[in-house]
């Protein structure tokens, strides 16, 4: 498990910042990145492949700038 966090430069928004790994994970990131929109846990994964799933459904923007 990875948590990912990071202070933008301008504020965001939720959707936006599934929309860039979305597209990263079928894009630039294919077969590296999973992208997963649906309520799942960790044994859900066992035996996926990828280096990495992201959870669209636990991001977070806390005052506009600070993505978790």
């Amino acid at each position: 498990v990875c948590d990912f966090v990071a202070n933008v430069e301008r504020s965001v928004t939720i959707d936006e910042v599934n929309e860039v790994f979305r597209d990263a994970a079928t894009e630039s990131l294919r077969g590296y990145l999973g992208y997963c929109d649906e309520p799942l846990v960790s044994s859900d994964f066992k035996g996926n492949p990828l280096s990495s799933i992201f959870d669209s459904l636990s991001t977070m923007v806390i005052g506009g700038n600070l993505v978790k």
